[in-house]
């Protein structure tokens, strides 16, 4: 009957707690009118955000499947040479022209990634908004 009582209790406290922290974003106070956050300049915010990081991932994935292919004619070409050096010679510069490519795509898109989540930071500071506690690094990680 305690534990009943008692885990009620916290429920509902953290109920409470979790309406006041909603309220306590919406609403001012007439002591600090300043800090008043535009909840729907967030959203927005937040909105922008992800779009341009799903368009430098779309970007990313685009020229990540560009390069496979280039390396899968550049490979089969290297196995139809009959000269051993010539195609050895032929499967290591696919290798590491696709390597190259893999790389400079990678670094466009954490760029690109980077700085979609700056922009986001200025954003919310617009709207006066603190920090939304959403981490870069729960993002796509490459």
């Amino acid at each position: 009957m305690v534990k009943k009582v008692l885990v009620s209790s916290i429920v509902s406290l953290s109920l409470l707690a979790g309406a006041l922290a909603v309220l306590a974003e919406t609403t001012t106070t007439e002591s600090n009118p300043a800090k008043t956050v535009n909840i729907a300049c967030v959203q927005t915010a937040v909105g922008v955000r992800e779009t341009a990081i799903q368009v430098a991932f779309s970007k990313f994935s685009t020229a990540i499947s560009s390069a496979l292919q280039t390396r899968a004619s550049a490979l089969s070409a290297a196995w139809t040479m009959t000269d051993k050096k010539q195609r050895n010679a032929a499967i290591k510069t696919a290798w590491a022209n696709f390597k190259t490519a893999k790389k400079d795509t990678t670094k466009t898109f954490r760029t690109e990634q980077s700085v979609a989540w700056k922009q986001f930071a200025k954003n919310r500071k617009a709207c006066k908004a603190e920090p939304t506690n959403e981490s870069q690094g729960d993002d796509i990680s490459l």
